[in-house]
């Protein structure tokens, strides 16, 4: 049977994207769960219209990835965090609070899931983290943990 997905589906293919499939699978799982349509003459003009939009997103999120990189490259966010006496924070600085001074600095909005750090920075002190806004996009900055004054 020929659909039309109308969601990505994890091993067939994006939004908008037209295959062919097993008449089971598309009755039983794919149309009744709304992630599909039968392809009709109609539809499958929509389906190209959703897969060109798809493409503009795509590069445009591209250009807006490779435009925060450029301005942001080796960027050094301080970032102050309580500490107990020993210099220890109480907590941790993760993706999280980098993302968050990230954006309140920069005006920037970058996914959580983008900051790659291996641990969860747990002492004062600088450290590089590698961010990937975008799968063909990688930059790094600097984070400096400071003490916060009392």
């Amino acid at each position: 049977m020929k659909i039309i997905l109308l969601e990505e589906a994890a091993g067939l293919g994006k939004k908008g994207d037209i295959l062919e499939v097993s008449d089971g699978h598309a009755r039983n799982h794919l149309i009744p769960k709304g992630l599909a349509l039968r392809a009709t003459t109609g539809l499958e003009k929509k389906a190209e219209e959703m897969q060109k939009n798809r493409e503009l997103k795509a590069s445009q999120d591209l250009a807006t990835a490779k435009e925060v990189a450029g301005r942001l490259d080796n960027t050094t966010l301080t970032i102050s965090a309580p500490t107990n006496e020993e210099g220890g924070l109480y907590g941790s600085v993760g993706p999280a609070e980098i993302v968050s001074e990230l954006e309140r600095l920069h005006n920037v909005e970058i996914e959580a899931s983008a900051v790659h750090l291996s641990n969860p920075m747990k002492e004062l002190g600088r450290l590089q983290v590698q961010i990937h806004p975008h799968e063909e996009v990688k930059f790094a900055v600097i984070v400096e943990i400071v003490a916060a004054s009392s």
